[in-house]
């Protein structure tokens, strides 16, 4: 069974395939759909594959420029909520991993990060989500570089 299958009935499901195999360009807009409706059914558990659901709701960011930067995001967080310590250290992580785990950090673990900085002089979360910035545009990921708080407040709302 596939994720459309979890979130619609036997009627929908007949035009959505049909819609999206009669018109291409409506492709975006079903992935957007698909998201909303993943949103809106919180309370159901969902079978599928959790890379295929994180991007799908980061397709519903109303600030994304493209469904290129939603599935990069996905992908991160997937990746980064696995990691055994998903806080970034600037001593042991360095190049993208610092920004990907800045990201995630900033986006679920934001008070962890708080707490590390207040009590433990570890750097401030400015100092790695100006860092994390950086590093995502150097890296060719302009539009994460650019949206950084705004994934970080989405995805806190959405996960959170």
């Amino acid at each position: 069974m596939s994720l459309i299958d979890e979130l619609y009935d036997k009627e929908s499901l007949k035009w959505i395939k049909q819609i999206y195999s009669d018109d291409p360009s409506s492709r975006d807009l079903l992935y957007k759909s698909f998201g909303n409706k993943i949103i809106e059914k919180q309370d159901t558990f969902l079978n599928s594959k959790p890379l295929d659901i994180l991007c799908l709701i980061c397709m519903t960011a109303p600030f994304a420029e493209d469904k290129e930067e939603c599935h990069t995001v996905g992908i991160i967080i997937h990746k980064g909520l696995r990691y055994e310590n998903p806080l970034p250290y600037i001593m042991d992580d360095h190049g993208f991993l610092l920004a990907e785990k800045t990201l995630v950090a900033l986006s679920f673990f934001r008070s962890a990060m708080d707490h590390r900085s207040k009590y433990r002089g570890a750097p401030t979360s400015n100092f790695y989500r100006n860092a994390s910035k950086l590093l995502f545009s150097k890296n060719g990921h302009d539009g994460i570089a650019e949206h950084h708080e705004q994934w970080e407040n989405f995805l806190g709302e959405i996960f959170v």
